[in-house]
């Protein structure tokens, strides 16, 4: 069924493009058994319309196995298209070739299309979603597919049980009798609805709630904000969906502010456009880097998205910037959308700071689009009010057609709660509670951070309700999703994980988010907790990562080692030399990533200390516990480190190796030394001295077995025979010339009872353990 419906969408088209000197129209066919029409005024004057045409199917085949061809078209062309050469050459030209078949009739409805339509796209992404930017003329459905809302499912699962929710991005809730005791009109209740029917209500919103909003965002603005300019939602998380899914589609470029509200990054990538993260440093104040903004704008850059106050950060962009941001996005016509949810709740910055942060649409730029709602700085989430503004009309008119697949209207109660809430007599005293209360909220929080500095730290909000504050220990940071779990099982504290919720899993790690702007009883009582649990319980958090990493890597080590040293104790002979190289070099490999943890983790590895727990088994594994314990290296390992460490040095001084005048000055050293070295060590015989001295069998596997004497086993295994044999009973240089000579001496002589293997000379022995290159006797 999907595929017939994929077939028939890419086959039923028909698009007319009419242009008039007095009137444009833009009919789009439908994508659909039914027409949907709907008319659009624009300030401009400008008319468009969706008009039902027929269907023509220009794919079907005919009974005689050919392509059935509309002999009607042109004459329905004829009369569809009004006087006005432009639209009618655009439209006569998209159709002139549809004899020729579906694939031309397909690039030339494409190319007409793109042409006609890219002026007002804006206006018409809910419809251009419906077309592709590939070959075929029909945009194919797009099938959605949403990366799970981190930070809401952590809300959802833990904030209805949590003791001391201080995870909240809310502004204390009110009732509406608090918000009636605020307001300075006594005699108005917002519920006075007894004898009103409930209808659905305005679509758009109460003209009463636009005009409050609209008064906002005039203030200190040349031009005001027609009502009509915004539109009302269910919260800022549907106006926020509205936007990107009206002004976003496949092939868009979308530039985000991050970190942020996962909403405004992961919904663009849902629909098929690319996201850029635009990073706020923290080593900065989470300041923006506009040069770095420029970088990432490319041809296809379609949304420039702004959190601003930032969320989790608390940080603003300042007016300076945002101004920057505008001119840069004026000179290539990107579209601004700003998600100000948790504007206008400033409490660390004044109206009078020449950087204290205007709306996006006080900066004259018409390209602009801002969000809001009533549940953060107004402290009223309960009533879901949110709402869309814009300085073009035409953005308000294509997200007005997106919100009909979505909602009728809000709650003729919310909007009446709403509107009395933004009322001049009320909406002045509502922020000065709240935002005193953030003040005085933050410097509970300020003095606690001040206080325990050696377990964390931050940046200084500057407004709305959030603080993103780090954890760590030792200058390492914790695994946030573990402090957090655990302080809600231990204490009922809860804050949000920065990595998870905010980083994607790997930004952020060690990083909370702390809603602060809660009563102050439930701040205080957990900073209370939480000072308890840093006492007491802390110790059990873990460092994000770093132990059990370094655990797994010499697991990996251990392995390795491990199964060399099996190999050479059940392979007799011993294994092969490719073996041999393929195992020292994954133990080498395994050698070099733990040295790479150690170094990079050294200042926390060398402060930490190992303790027994009270139930360690200490009789079976006392040795253990003693190395566990030690102060200072073992004296064998302590000398393993500095001939290590001596060896590494040396090596890294000559990156490149040894030259070629080296190396043959080498391979002249080494027979010789090697020759030497075995007369010493008496390596003549099956044994070292040393093994002789020690009496061990096996230095490899340990073994404390006392030798047999080798006379004996000789007598027993083998047979005396007569004959010569050559003893070689010397090395040394050639007089005057490079290279060895050996010295020999006639003995008995002496026939082997079998074939004896083939010998190596002692360089290839030598070359094999510097280069790992395999003597050439054992190629074959």
């Amino acid at each position: 069924m999907a595929d017939d419906l994929v077939s028939d969408l890419a086959c039923r088209v028909a698009v007319l493009v009419v242009a008039a000197p007095q009137r444009r129209f833009v009919q789009l066919g439908s994508v659909g058994p039914r027409t949907r029409r709907r008319e659009y005024e624009m300030n401009e004057g400008i008319e468009v319309e969706l008009r039902r045409i027929a269907w023509y199917n220009i794919s079907q085949p005919g009974g005689d196995g050919s392509n059935r061809q509309p002999e009607c078209l042109d004459e329905s062309l004829r009369a569809w298209v009004p006087a006005g050469p432009a639209g009618a050459g655009r439209t006569r030209d998209a159709f002139r070739d549809v004899q020729e078949g579906r694939e031309a009739i397909r690039s030339s409805i494409k190319s007409a299309l793109r042409s006609s339509i890219q002026r007002w796209r804006p206006l018409f992404s809910v419809y251009d979603k419906t077309f592709s930017h590939e070959d075929s003329a029909c945009r194919r459905a797009i099938m959605v597919k949403l990366e799970a809302f981190a930070v809401e499912q952590w809300m959802d699962k833990y904030e209805t049980t949590a003791k001391y929710n201080i995870a909240e991005t809310c502004s204390a809730s009110i009732s509406v009798d608090d918000l009636r005791e605020i307001s300075e009109d006594k005699s108005t209740n917002p519920l006075a609805l007894s004898t009103k029917k409930l209808t659905y209500g305005p679509i758009r919103g109460s003209d009463k709630l636009r005009q409050n909003l609209a008064n906002l965002y005039s203030v200190k603005t040349p031009s005001p904000l027609p009502r009509d300019n915004i539109l009302i939602t269910a919260g800022a998380i549907q106006a926020n969906f509205l936007v990107l899914y009206t002004l976003v589609g496949p092939g868009d470029h979308v530039i985000c502010h991050y970190p942020t509200y996962q909403q405004l990054y992961s919904v663009p990538q849902s629909l098929g456009a690319e996201v850029s993260l635009w990073k706020s440093k923290e080593t900065d104040g989470w300041r923006l880097d506009l040069k770095e903004l420029e970088s990432l704008i490319k041809p296809n850059t379609k949304l420039i998205i702004l959190n601003n106050p930032q969320n989790p950060t608390g940080a603003i962009i300042p007016r300076s910037t945002l101004e920057e941001i505008v001119e840069i996005a004026r000179e290539k016509s990107i579209t601004i959308f700003s998600d100000e949810v948790y504007r206008p709740l400033f409490h660390s910055i004044s109206p009078a700071d020449k950087e204290f942060p205007p709306s996006i649409l006080s900066l004259g730029y018409e390209h602009t689009v801002a969000t809001g709602s009533l549940s953060k700085a107004y402290a009223l989430a309960g009533i879901r009010v949110g709402w869309i503004a814009s300085r073009s009309k035409a953005i308000i008119e294509a997200c007005a057609s997106t919100r009909d697949y979505t909602t009728i209207s809000v709650s003729q109660i919310d909007d009446a709660v709403a509107s009395f809430a933004l009322a001049p007599d009320c909406v002045s005293n509502l922020l000065q509670r709240n935002i005193g209360l953030a003040k005085k909220n933050l410097a509970l929080l300020e003095s606690f951070i001040e206080s325990h500095r050696w377990a964390c730290n931050w940046i200084r909000p500057v407004a709305g309700t959030t603080a993103f504050v780090r954890f760590n220990k030792m200058g390492k940071p914790v695994d946030d999703v573990a402090f957090c779990e655990m302080l809600l099982d231990r204490t009922g504290i809860m804050f949000v994980p920065g990595s998870a919720c905010f980083g994607q899993g790997e930004d952020f790690k060690g990083y909370v988010r702390i809603g602060f702007v809660s009563e102050t009883e439930v701040l205080e009582k957990g900073l209370e907790a939480l000072e308890a649990f840093l006492e007491d319980g802390y110790d059990d958090v873990p460092v994000i990562k770093v132990l059990e990493q370094t655990r797994q890597r010499l697991v990996q080590l251990t392995h390795s080692l491990g199964s060399l040293v099996g190999s050479l104790n059940q392979s007799d002979p011993l294994p092969s030399w490719a073996s041999l190289q393929s195992q020292a070099s994954i133990i080498s490999n395994n050698l070099v990533s733990v040295s790479e943890q150690l170094s990079e983790h050294n200042d926390l590895l060398s402060s930490l200390v190992a303790y027994p727990a009270p139930n360690y088994p200490g009789r079976t594994q006392s040795g253990t516990l003693e190395q566990l314990l030690r102060t200072k290296l073992d004296p064998r390992v302590e000398d393993w480190v500095s001939r290590g460490r001596s060896a590494g040095a040396s090596a890294l001084q000559d990156k490149d190796g040894l030259s070629e005048e080296e190396l043959a000055e080498l391979w002249e050293w080494a027979p010789i030394e090697a020759n030497q070295e075995a007369r010493r060590r008496e390596w003549g015989g099956n044994y070292t001295l040393e093994e002789k001295e020690m009496g061990i069998q096996n230095v490899v596997t340990g073994l404390r077995r006392r030798l047999e004497e080798e006379e004996e086993s000789e007598e027993e295994g083998e047979e005396e025979v007569d004959g010569d044999e050559m003893e070689i009973v010397g090395v040394h240089k050639r007089p005057g010339g490079a290279g060895v000579e050996f010295d020999v001496a006639a003995e008995r002589n002496h026939v082997p009872s079998q074939a004896e293997p083939n010998t190596l000379a002692i360089d290839e022995v030598l070359r094999y353990i510097m280069t790992g290159a395999m003597p050439k006797s054992r190629q074959t």
